[in-house]
């Protein structure tokens, strides 16, 4: 952890693994469906174009095989 206390992962399953708490906190939060977006374009074109709410969005990076999969896991539909 430097200066800005913001841990950024080394490794690609360290990084992939941080993508997942996203999932896991919109399942809590009462979401039933996930929106993935590969960033912040993605999340920005989702929310402006389609109305969709911050909340509702996981990014994926380049993992979206990944994520989905997690989704499923997670109970997503």
């Amino acid at each position: 952890i430097g200066t800005t206390g913001i841990v950024k992962p080394m490794s690609e399953e360290g990084f992939k693994n941080s993508l997942v708490p996203q999932l896991k906190v919109m399942k809590a939060n009462g979401c039933e469906t996930a929106v993935l977006v590969p960033g912040r374009i993605g999340q920005d074109l989702a929310e402006q174009v389609l109305g969709i709410h911050k909340n509702q969005m996981a990014e994926t990076s380049n993992f979206i095989g990944f994520m989905l999969e997690k989704a499923v896991q997670i109970g997503f539909k």
